[in-house]
């Protein structure tokens, strides 16, 4: 079972999409806006000299995955540059003949991401940057320039991606608790039922992975680059995750050939959390979407589309009795958020 070959969040815009059901990833985007824009200021204050800027800066969002959120940092970064870069020149009255940097934004996730749901939304983004530039009063009027050029990176980010020392600020979010798989026998997921062995094969397994990461992205982020991660986490150490993934193996269990059932793997494992935002979905309906969007590709193509729809229904049927036995509890999600430089 090689995850990479057909693994993806659900592409298109349809109600079980990932760009339908991506708030949690956007609210955790949100919450780390400030650790994302003084990194971004520690950049610029690292390779600019005086008031010279750079003439541009790269980033990478590693698995941008398909949804609006693809963009997000992107727009965060771009603003932060532009009200610094206008800061920096307002008291000498150079605003309307300062440069912003160009900016090469580089996406990336596995081959089978839905690439084509973000170019498409592109001239917008660029519009949009277009509106922003004539704003600052930057470009000339026949000669209005976005300033930022968006290419798409397919590929596994636990290995090489991009030239050495060629990138200034790596971002990722809710990616990296995603494994490169090893085969675990009866047991599709790290969960109550799972051995000691287990467990301790699942931490491995992401402590190689992570570092893989970490050492591929030193080599490609310039001195006094950044990197600021967010991925999912749990409450401590001691217990195994109970999350969806969990929730929805449970359910599989008895529709299926226990033989499948052997045969499969859900390479995720969530680490526990030194920094902890709450994201909150409110509605049974919009949580089992969510959901969906992230784990339909893969269990479709290990157990077919049979049992799917009868699958997310018993979640829906399960979950909504929950929720409102719950009344004002909300649900939470747990997650860490690391900003690191590159020395």
């Amino acid at each position: 079972m090689e995850v990479p070959q057909y693994f993806h969040m659900n592409g298109g815009t349809s109600e079980t999409s990932y760009t339908s059901n991506s708030s949690m990833q956007k609210r955790g985007i949100e919450v780390t806006k400030p650790i994302i824009q003084e990194a971004i200021l520690e950049i610029i204050n690292s390779i600019s000299s005086g008031k010279d800027i750079p003439k541009s800066i790269s980033i990478a969002e590693m698995g941008c995955s398909s949804g609006p959120t693809a963009l997000l940092v992107v727009s965060y970064i771009i603003d932060t540059i532009y009200n610094n870069n206008k800061s920096l020149h307002e008291s000498d009255g150079a605003l309307s003949g300062c440069p912003h940097p160009e900016i090469l934004v580089l996406l990336n996730d596995l081959s089978s991401n839905d690439f084509n749901v973000i170019f498409k939304s592109l001239q917008g983004f660029y519009d949009q940057l277009k509106k922003a530039y004539t704003n600052l009063g930057d470009a000339d009027d026949d000669q209005k320039q976005h300033g930022c050029f968006v290419a798409g990176i397919p590929g596994s980010f636990y290995g090489r991606l991009f030239p050495s020392g060629s990138l200034h600020f790596v971002h990722s979010s809710y990616s990296l608790h995603w494994l490169s798989p090893k085969r675990n026998k009866g047991n599709v997921y790290m969960a109550e039922s799972s051995p000691p062995s287990v467990l301790e094969a699942y931490l491995k397994q992401f402590e190689r992975d992570f570092c893989s990461f970490l050492k591929c992205r030193y080599e490609e982020i310039v001195k006094g680059g950044r990197m600021v991660l967010t991925f999912c986490g749990r409450a401590d150490d001691t217990s195994p995750s109970r999350g969806m993934h969990c929730f929805i193996m449970n359910l599989i269990q008895g529709k299926i050939e226990e033989e499948k059932l052997d045969s499969f793997d859900m390479p995720q494992y969530v680490p526990s959390p030194s920094v902890v935002k709450s994201v909150i979905l409110n509605e049974g309906k919009n949580i089992v979407n969510f959901m969906r969007s992230i784990s339909e590709s893969l269990v479709v193509s290990h157990f077919g589309e049979e049992i799917i729809e009868e699958l997310y229904k018993r979640c829906r049927e399960i979950i909504a009795p929950r929720l409102s036995r719950e009344g004002s509890r909300k649900t939470k999600h747990l997650s860490i958020v690391i900003s690191m430089t590159r020395k």
